[in-house]
C-alpha cells in the first residue's frame, strides 16, 4: 500500500483527506512543517500533501528543505491552499496545486496522476 503524508495545521482538513484516502492509501498526518519534515525523513512517503500557510515552518519553506534531502527530493508534493501561491512552481518544484476547498475526486485524480 502506498503512503501519503498529509501536512496541514487544520485538523478538519487532515481528517477529511484521511477519510477520502483510507481505502487505497496509508495516510500519515502532521500538523506542523517541522513535524512533517521529521515524519517524511523517517517514513519516506510515496507522496506528500502540504498546506502552504502553517505556523512555524510554512509549506513552501518545508518544500525547499524536502527537495534538498537525498531520499525525498524526488517525492512528489501536492501543495494546497485557499489562495494561489505567489511563488513560482519551478522555484519550489511542487508537482501539483490544489485550491482549497477541493473535492475528493480532484484529490484522488491528482494523487493517481503522480503515484
Amino acid at each position: 500500500m502506498k503512503t501519503v503524508l498529509v501536512i496541514d495545521d487544520e485538523q478538519g482538513i487532515t481528517l477529511s483527506i484521511e477519510l477520502v484516502l483510507a481505502d487505497e492509501y496509508r495516510v500519515l498526518k502532521a500538523s506542523t512543517g517541522e513535524d512533517g519534515l521529521l515524519l517524511a525523513k523517517n517514513c519516506k512517503p510515496d507522496l506528500i500533501l502540504m498546506d502552504i500557510m502553517m505556523p512555524g515552518i510554512g509549506g513552501l519553506e518545508a518544500l525547499k528543505m524536502l527537495k534538498t534531502h537525498p531520499d525525498l527530493k524526488r517525492t512528489p508534493v501536492i501543495i494546497m491552499s485557499g489562495a494561489h501561491p505567489l511563488a513560482r512552481q519551478e522555484d519550489y518544484r511542487w508537482a501539483e496545486f490544489l485550491n482549497k476547498p477541493f473535492s475528493g475526486d480532484d484529490l484522488i485524480k491528482a494523487i493517481k496522476k503522480l503515484i
